[in-house]
């Protein structure tokens, strides 16, 4: 292989292993983003009793209902009559 053919290689592999320079933002916002859902699956039960004097059946009900909704919905995606309405995408 002549040099400006593996000088071109090299050029182009260096350009396809570099991540773009927002990767951090989207990291970063992934990060907040698990903390926060973390910390609140954590706390919601005792806050719902404590706080709110929820039952403590009531409480794990409505907890187990955020969790499932939390995993469920992204299921449900541009199919529900609610996103389809303001979906961006063409009809």
């Amino acid at each position: 292989m002549s040099n400006a053919g593996a000088m071109a290689d090299k050029l182009n592999r260096t350009e396809v292993d570099k991540f773009p320079p927002q990767i951090k933002y989207i990291i970063g916002n992934e990060v907040c983003e698990r903390y926060s859902f973390y910390g609140m699956r954590s706390i919601l039960t005792m806050f719902m009793i404590q706080a709110l004097l929820f039952t403590k059946g009531e409480a794990e009900g409505i907890y187990h209902y955020f969790v499932s909704m939390a995993y469920f919905t992204p299921l449900i995606g541009d199919s529900s009559p609610i996103v389809s309405g303001a979906s961006s995408k063409p009809s």
